[in-house]
This record gives structure tokens, sequence and C-alpha cells, in this order.
């Protein structure tokens, strides 16, 4: 940790000392010890110099915490929706095996989930979109998907590890779609236990009564969430079996009004629901079956009123801001696979802002990057290299680019749910460790 303290402090120019300790690490011992300069953690590096105790205009302090220091690589599992807890995998006792955790957003209280002999997670990979959906909306309960036997089954869990339901105990491997928005229902995505490669949609209640088979089409399905209201599912799949390529979907929770959005020759995704749920954008293309050239489109539910927000020759994906007023688009360069620019535009295509003109691969996390109040981006990246990445916060208009981390690896961040802090992913250690970040406003 020391050298790390080093490198941070010799990266920027500090004008008054405001030192803070904080404990870091397992939550079984003594830990390392973060400390601030100017409000901002020693091994943090900025863009500007500390002055009068504002960076840039947009943050007065920030503080770092160490959250994991295991043995192996800890991920992120997402913020519970009071942003008290955080949830998170990883191999703590270092026998070789991942479990699931909750842990107060201090450091303290870490309560272990699960402890089963194969690796478990909680939801699965496919659902890095919105990781709010392993939490019940109120917060007291976990989705998990983990393997006992050998194969993986859906569970839900108190947060203090009480009250363990298995929820499936299907032939096949089960993965976690999310809760409903009012808590009582549950999409799982199913594969056929003779063919990984098809895997259908269900609802079923938290009890595990009242299962609701969706989908039993020719190849999978994917899942990208409930309404807002939680009335319908929106998803993609191929389900004319019509060469083997995607279309997305809105469908009633009950299985009903299945309605087709796009009809196109290629694959097309979902980057989810309008806050209000009456839109949902795509990334697609009407035209040709060529993945990397897809375009961002916005649609009516009920399949109207197509508006195409991009037209360039690479691959862009879109999500909603917090009020439904803008688009935050990734575009990849069809000419160079390791670069991806950040861009902002409204709703109806108009007052497109770059974000980012760097030589690398942007990323903006599972929410796309959406402060909760919708005034600033998050963004994973860096503006001289493409070779590391660290995490920038920016305002939504371009200004006031600020660099949170400049640590040795790479590095992302999500928002908390209330805005005022940000988990980082880093595996500047040689694995991969969390951290929180406590921003202060003038």
């Amino acid at each position: 940790m020391s050298d790390r303290l080093a490198d941070g402090v010799g990266t920027a120019e500090l004008t008054e000392l405001d030192l803070k300790s904080y404990w870091a690490g397992s939550g079984t011992g003594p830990r390392k010890w973060i400390t601030t300069v100017c409000g901002v953690a020693l091994f943090v590096t900025l863009l500007s110099s500390c002055s009068s105790g504002r960076v840039e205009g947009v943050l007065s302090s920030a503080e770092v915490f160490q959250l994991t220091d295991w043995p192996g690589d800890e991920w992120s599992r997402g913020w519970s929706p009071d942003g008290s807890q955080i949830l998170m995998s990883g191999d703590h006792d270092n026998d070789s095996h991942y479990d699931v955790y909750v842990v107060d957003v201090d450091g303290s209280n870490l309560i272990k989930l699960t402890d089963y002999p194969m690796i478990v997670r909680s939801a699965s990979d496919l659902d890095s979109n919105n990781r709010s959906r392993w939490w019940s909306p109120d917060g007291s309960s976990i989705l998990i998907s983990g393997s006992v036997r050998g194969e993986r089954d859906v569970y839900v869990v108190d947060v203090d590890g009480s009250n363990l339901v298995q929820l499936t105990d299907w032939p096949g491997d089960e993965e976690v779609g999310g809760w409903s928005p009012d808590g009582p229902h549950i999409l799982i995505r199913s594969s056929d236990p003779d063919n990984t490669l098809l895997k259908d949609v269900y609802v079923v209640d938290v009890d595990g009564s009242n299962l609701v088979q969706l989908t039993d089409w020719p190849l999978s399905e994917w899942i990208w969430g409930w309404s807002p209201d939680g009335s319908q599912i929106l998803m993609s799949g191929d389900h004319d079996n019509d060469d083997s390529h995607y279309d997305v979907y809105v469908v009633d929770v009950d299985g009903s009004n299945l309605v087709q959005l796009t009809d196109w020759p290629g694959e097309e995704w979902s980057g989810g629901w309008s806050p209000d749920g009456s839109r949902i954008v795509i990334s697609g293309n009407p035209y040709s079956s060529m993945h990397v050239d897809t375009d961002v489109y916005v649609v009516d539910v009920d399949g109207s009123n197509l508006v195409q927000l991009t037209d360039g020759p690479g691959y862009e994906k879109g999500w909603w801001s917090p009020d439904g007023s803008r688009i935050l688009i990734t575009y990849s360069d069809p000419e160079d696979n390791h670069r991806r620019d950040v861009y902002v535009v409204d709703v109806d295509g108009s007052n497109l802002v770059q974000l980012t003109d760097w030589p690398g691969d942007e990323e903006v996390g599972w929410s796309g990057g959406w402060s909760p109040d919708g005034s600033h981006i998050l963004i994973s990246g860096n503006p001289e290299s493409a070779s590391s990445r660290d995490v920038y916060v920016v305002d939504v208009d371009g200004s006031n680019l600020t660099q949170l981390t400049d640590w040795p690896g790479n590095e992302e961040g999500w928002w908390s749910p209330d805005g005022s802090s940000i988990l980082i992913s880093s595996d500047s250690d040689n694995n991969q460790d969390l951290y929180v970040m406590r921003l202060k406003y003038p």
C-alpha cells in the first residue's frame, strides 16, 4: 500500500492536508489504512490540483475506502436499494470457490450468504445491465443462482443469511432475470440439459408457486428486464426460427399479448425501458445482418413511432437517462475494435454531445453511467492510452471532466442509489478488489 500512496501523492499538487483514516479489508481483523489529502485519497489522482477545496468546480472532496483485500478476485453484485450495503462474490476463505456476501458500506457486518462446494454467483453475467435486480425491491432478500449438486438452481435468501428458499430444482442450469418492481414475482432463464444453447424464460412467485413458462422458442432468449410497473417483460430471441436472428419482444407477465418490436435481418438487443415504461431503446440494424454495424433506435412499447438516433458504421448501444429525456450511447469503431467512445443525445435525436474521444475502450458500467439525478456520467477509460482504464466523472454536457482514480490497473465504477458514493472495482493489486469512494460536493 505504501507504494500506491507514494504514486498518488507524486502526481498531484497538494495545497492543504485533510488527513482522515478508514479501516479497509476483509472485515475480520487488522486492515489497511487509507488516508485522504485535500479531501481526496492519497492514491487518487485528480486532473487538476486542489484549490480552495474544489476539483474542477465539481467535487469539493472524496474519500476512498478499500472494502476487500481477499486472496482471489472479488466481484461487485450491486448496491442495496437504500445504499447501505453491497452485494458481492469472492473467495474470502481462500478455498478456491466463490461465495456470495453482503457487507455494510463501511466494511462492517460481513455476512456470508452461501457456502456451497462449487462456484456460486448472485444472478448471472447476463444481468450486467441491471445488477439491482438481485436485490428485492425492499432490500430484505437476495436472489442467488448457485450450484450445490452440480447444476445451478435459483434461491432466495434473507439479507442476514436466514430463510434460504430453493425456487428451482430443474435438470438444467437456471439464471436469475430479476425481481418484479413490486417484489412478488421473479424472472428465471433456464437451459435445456441436453442442449445448453436452448434457454427459455419463466416467471415464478417468490415462494416458488405459480410457475409460468413465457417462451419455448428454437434458440435461447435474453432477458432485458421488467417494465417499470411490473406488468410486462422485455426480451429478445428467435421466436420464428428464421435464420437464427434475434428480435426484440414485449410480453405480459402471464405470457399473453406477445408484441414483436423488430423484424430485422440481424440481431437486435435492448438497453431497456424508458423510466415511464412507454418506450424501448434498441440496438440493431433494419437493413443489415452485420453485427458490427448497429445503430440505436427508440420505439414505443406497441412497436410504433420508431426513431433512429444514430447512423454510423460501428456498433452502438444506448441507455436511458433517469428522466427519460436523453440516451447515453457507446460507439465502437468498426476499424478498431479496441476503441469505443461515449455520447449523449436527446431522445428525438437532437443535441448530440461527444463526451470522449480517447484512444481506448471506454465503459459506462451496468447502469449506463448515469448518476441518479442525471447530471453526471461515470466513465471508465483513459484519455492518453488504451492500455489501462481509470474512473472519470463528467457533466452531461461534456464539461468538468474529473479523474477519480490513477491506479496501476483497470478500474470500473458504479453509482450508489443516492449518487453520494461510487463502488469501484480495481485489479491494481493483480487481483480484483472493491473500493467505495465517497464524494463531497460544495
